[in-house]
């Protein structure tokens, strides 16, 4: 284990930090706010050490695009994701090289918008489920109910007409991201991973709980017979030999597939509608214009991309604006900040989703605007995600007026998503015809 962060890079601008520490005290108390801060005052490259990393922050699309797009095959997900292969295994957030390749040749096919399009029904039936749910009125963690929500959708999505305890599931994925947020952020992140904490002994026996789910799944699924599920799509992938998953591959998948398009619609979600309830006036043209719907949405995953910044390690050759960039090195991109640049975003911090209608956003670079990733990696899932947004969007606002909760003010944890920090109270209630 290194001991000290690796030489500054040569040509790049740099954060001076503590001894031995870096900026990681300054990182650790406001990771969003900190990167933005370093952003504007240093440029589009900027070097920092947190501990024994040196980062290099890339905060121009043409530079995203040189190394996501151009150089992807020299850059690996950084060691933050080993903290997730407990739970994620070898699926598709976490597999590298040729794994990665074949995990995506046998995954995508079912993530084209037409196939995607055949759980419009399942979807629908599950929204509306939820809605039918809640009373007239309601004090309630909005966050907690898309998190809900959401689960339904992707189990029922996942696993067709399979039996599958939904609570249960639930909760042990937020029990594990709930750790792995403290893994990343907190004191243990100094602890090797193989160091058995309390918190890390609960991750465990939750991801034991998902793994006896998904093999009563996997049984019931091979017991009944194909259906029209995503499960059963995984199960009859062949790659270009034949090849099809084995129980380990699968499991990998789906629990990947259910982590991934749980939490991340969840949080797209509870924005929006967080937006859209201290924003009365584009809520009422919502409304009366069911079409703006992905509009909607765009600019909120714009403000609140719930992936709010990935970074990746340098394993090959990689030069940026005739830098050449050392390997092992961290490259860190902050979709917040440049989503919010007012180089590429006319009122930048403000929710105006005409933006995406009224050409405004025609000449944006390519990657300016990344809320699902970008280049090779770029989320395989990103059509399912904003089919299911779209869907839940317009059956809530049609039947629920939301409100925030006096005295609420809305903040997260910046982790892998931006996680509403002890929910969101909301006041929901049933929407009245004079309210359309």
């Amino acid at each position: 284990m290194a001991l000290r962060a690796p030489p500054p890079i040569p040509g790049v601008p740099e954060v001076r930090g503590l001894p031995v520490l870096g900026s990681l005290p300054a990182f650790g108390r406001d990771p969003v706010g900190f990167l933005r801060r370093i952003a504007r005052d240093h440029g589009d490259l900027v070097q920092l050490t947190l501990g024994t990393h040196r980062l290099l922050l890339v905060n121009e699309p043409d530079l995203i695009e040189e190394a996501l797009v151009q150089r992807h095959r020299s850059l690996h997900k950084d060691a933050l994701y080993e903290l997730l292969r407990p739970l994620l295994g070898n699926g598709l957030v976490t597999a590298e090289g040729d794994a990665w390749k074949q995990d995506r040749r046998l995954c995508a096919p079912s993530f084209t918008p037409r196939h995607v399009a055949t759980w419009r029904d399942a979807m629908d039936q599950e929204v509306q489920r939820w809605v039918d749910g809640l009373p007239a009125t309601a004090e309630l963690d909005l966050f907690h109910e898309m998190m809900r929500m959401t689960a339904r959708i992707v189990l029922r999505t996942l696993f067709g007409d399979v039996e599958v305890d939904v609570r249960a599931a639930a909760s042990a994925l937020d029990t594990v991201m709930a750790e792995f947020v403290h893994d990343a952020q907190g004191r243990r992140a100094f602890l090797p991973p193989w160091v058995p904490t309390r918190g890390r002994l609960r991750a465990r026996r939750a991801i034991r709980v998902l793994d006896d789910l998904l093999v009563d799944i996997l049984a019931a699924r091979r017991e009944r017979g194909p259906g029209d599920d995503l499960l059963s799509a995984l199960l009859a992938a062949r790659d270009e030999e034949g090849r099809g998953m084995d129980d380990v591959q699968l499991r990998d998948e789906a629990i990947t597939l259910f982590a991934a398009g749980h939490e991340t619609t969840a949080t797209a979600l509870t924005y929006t509608l967080l937006l859209l309830a201290t924003h009365r006036q584009e809520e009422r043209a919502l409304l009366e214009d069911p079409s703006r719907v992905e509009a909607v949405l765009q600019e909120s995953l714009r403000l609140y991309p719930p992936v709010w910044a990935i970074a990746r390690e340098v394993v090959g050759p990689l030069v940026l604006r005739d830098i050449p960039i050392p390997l092992g090195s961290q490259i860190v991109i902050s979709m917040w900040h440049f989503h919010r640049d007012p180089r590429f975003w006319v009122g930048p911090e403000r929710f105006r989703p005409e933006r995406w209608t009224n050409g405004e956003t025609a000449d944006l670079p390519k990657l300016a605007f990344m809320p699902f990733g970008g280049g090779a990696r770029v989320c395989v899932g990103n059509h399912f995600a904003m089919m299911e947004a779209v869907l839940v969007l317009a059956t809530v606002l049609q039947q629920r007026r939301v409100a925030p909760s006096p005295g609420y003010a809305p903040d997260f944890v910046a982790a892998v998503t931006l996680r509403p920090r002890n929910g969101v109270r909301v006041r929901m209630e049933r929407r009245v015809t004079a309210d359309l």
